[in-house]
């Protein structure tokens, strides 16, 4: 370039030259930048792209375990999961708006997939994710006792392994894709920086400080993407410990405690790890459980029969602290002296505490020590900690009521007998005292849901609605309470007036009209029957309960039908579906209290077992009789029969004559 210059030096065009060559370099220069930025604003949307289709990897492990939590009876909005998935997929797919944080409802415009073979992982991903919402769907009616029960297990894990695969191969297309346009850019950019002379030199700055900006990003995106990871195999972990204490054998508990503390202590580093429970004073712990790595001593037949007023710094924290972190043990308060002399004793350098409650009480603690050298744990270890500790306390909780069924037979029969006086006074108890905080909780919720929609999100909505819902089902178990506690002491005194049938079945028919959600419904009072001589409410609770229990099992679709009839002296009504029979041995058991049928419809349906029990109380009150028929297996029949006192009398509404 050296050779052009001088000629141009000795040409009387010299200005003109470098005023072209000026502007050329400027232009170019221009051109520069505005590419660069354009670049680099599109690799900040490639990178949100990259973190929303490597967040599908951890939503798909995510709705595995909060499927696997629901089936322990634990609560998991796995739906909700499951809607997210679908709609971040739709939005990498096809392009549109997507939410990158669930909490403050942000959302990002996304272009349709870039590549074709972008598209064709995305497409196989969702036709995977619509398989596995089926599969999961179907898995849901089969309960843990039934043989196919763990082939279906292991064919949703298979194909949620499969998803995820799909799913990290995507994220790969989507980076390299990135990688390429940045590649692309520095590719051009060199190449007119060469031809750009002086000025390509500022160009080149330019272009370094972008790529350094955009190595950062990458950085951080590959710092986000090993969080994401750890947190995967921490929901793995915990999936894992879940499916190992199904259905666990209570011999081979104690084997699977120190085996879970085992795979906890290996995957979180530690060099022991333990169980600590307290005995029925609350004042005195046992180390029950512990596993300890390589060369690393073990205390546990020593710390037997401890008494924590020995420790009162850690006994004041495992009361009031969510989980004990201690970075150093060197650098203990001196309050807590006690504890640095017994922790130094096991060579314990680090260690953290997680307390493990049962029922609002104080159960024990887990702990895990570093012996070899100083640790400080993450949110992201604590937390899997709590969720460890939850599942060893339904362990133990699910232990001590087994060691409880196999006591002798005379204690079986005391603990019923005590067991029945208790639930008597405690559903007296627990209903009226539940009634005042469910009346002011419903009231505000439903001033809440009366706001206008700029005030509350269509999510908040939502959300009142489901919370409106649960209330009015525990106003309804609280009324089924205060009904059965009525029935246990013998205070149910009806309050007897005259009534028509059809008026008790017509209000009965209002308060659960919204929940036959398509099946149809068939009265037939016949004629001439008389009005009846009973407690209203009363008796159209009978009929409600009757109805109810018709919808949950039959199927939608299905025909439910209400039939009265008179006798001689009484009054007959029944309530029949076309679900799933009844066995004939189980008839009779259907009016015990908390008698619930076994199936896996049965399980996924809500209820205490109470409304068949309060309907029988009612009507015996009232000195009348209630049975079940299931002819041949199929639908059910609950029939009650009232008896009918003399007529009641007639009333003359004529004016006497003057």
């Amino acid at each position: 370039m050296k050779f052009p210059k001088r000629v141009w030096l000795e040409t009387s065009s010299i200005g003109g030259a470098l005023l072209a060559l000026t502007t050329l370099f400027i232009l170019t220069l221009f051109g520069i930048l505005l590419y660069t930025i354009t670049t680099i604003q599109n690799q900040k949307l490639d990178s949100v792209t990259v973190d929303l289709a490597g967040r599908q990897r951890m939503l798909n492990q995510r709705l595995m375990n909060e499927i696997l939590l629901t089936l322990q009876g634990i609560p998991a909005d796995y739906r909700f999961t499951q809607k997210t998935l679908n709609q971040t997929l739709d939005a990498l797919l096809a392009g549109g708006q997507a939410v990158i944080n669930s909490e403050s409802g942000e959302t990002v415009a996304l272009p349709p997939a870039p590549t074709k073979e972008i598209l064709q992982a995305l497409g196989e991903q969702k036709t995977l994710m619509t398989e596995f919402t089926a599969k999961a769907e179907r898995f849901f009616t089969i309960g843990p006792d039934q043989p196919e029960f763990n082939l279906e297990l292991d064919g949703l894990l298979a194909l949620n392994v499969r998803l995820n695969k799909v799913a990290n191969n995507a994220v790969k297309l989507f980076s390299r894709y990135s990688q390429e346009k940045i590649s692309k850019m520095i590719l051009w950019e060199s190449l007119i920086g060469g031809l750009a002379g002086i000025f390509g030199v500022l160009l080149t700055r330019q272009v370094r400080m972008a790529n350094r900006e955009l190595e950062h990003e990458i950085q951080e995106r590959l710092r986000v993407e090993m969080a994401l990871r750890y947190r995967m195999e921490i929901e793995n972990l915990v999936a894992n410990l879940s499916t190992q204490f199904i259905n666990l054998k209570k011999e081979d508990f104690d084997t699977e405690i120190n085996r879970a503390l085992e795979s906890i202590g290996t995957f979180g580093d530690v060099d022991r790890s333990y169980v600590f429970v307290f005995e029925d004073d609350g004042e005195t712990v046992n180390n029950t459980h512990e596993w300890c790595g390589p060369g690393i001593e073990s205390h546990q037949s020593r710390l037997q029969g401890v008494h924590m007023h020995a420790f009162p710094w850690l006994a004041e924290r495992l009361t009031s602290c969510p989980f004990i972190q201690i970075p150093s043990v060197s650098n203990l308060p001196p309050e807590a002296s006690a504890e640095k002399r017994e922790f130094e004793r096991q060579q314990i350098q680090s260690l953290v505490i997680v307390p493990m409650v049962w029922r609002e009480k104080l159960f024990g603690f887990l702990g895990f020590d570093s012996v070899k050298q100083e640790k400080m744990w993450s949110e992201e270890d604590t937390r899997l900690l709590h969720m460890a500790g939850e599942i060893f306390v339904n362990g133990f909780e699910r232990k001590m009521i087994e060691e409880n069924l196999r006591k002798s037979e005379a204690d079986k029969i005391e603990a019923f007998r005590q067991s029945d006086a208790l639930k008597t006074a405690l559903l007296s108890l627990v209903s009226h005292e539940l009634r005042t905080p469910l009346t002011a909780i419903k009231a505000s919720v439903a001033g809440l849901i009366g706001l206008s929609s700029q005030e509350t999100s269509k999510v908040q909505k939502e959300f009142l609605q489901s919370i409106n819902q649960e209330i009015d089902f525990l106003n309804g178990l609280v009324d089924n309470l205060l009904d059965m506690s009525r029935v246990e002491s013998g205070t149910l005194a009806p309050h007897r007036e005259w009534h028509l049938l059809e008026d008790l079945v017509e209000g009965a028919i209002r308060r659960v009209e919204l929940s036959l959600e398509g099946r149809s419904l068939q009265v037939d009072l016949g004629e001439n029957i008389s009005p009846i001589y009973v407690d209203g409410i009363e008796i159209q609770q009978v009929l409600i309960n009757l109805l109810d229990n018709a919808i949950k099992y039959s199927l939608t679709g299905s025909r439910i039908s209400i039939l009265g009839r008179m006798k001689p002296g009484q009054v007959e009504a029944r309530v029949s579906n076309e679900g799933d029979g009844i066995p004939q041995e189980d008839l009779s058991k259907i009016f015990e209290r908390f008698y619930r049928l076994k199936g896996p419809r049965a399980r996924m349906i809500r209820g205490t077992g109470l409304g068949l029990a309060i309907c029988k109380g009612m009507v015996e009150a009232h000195g009348g009789r209630i049975w079940a028929e299931s002819p041949k297996g199929r639908g059910v029949t609950i029939g009650f029969m009232l008896p009918i006192p003399d007529a009641p009398p007639t009333i003359n509404l004529e004016r006497p004559e003057e």
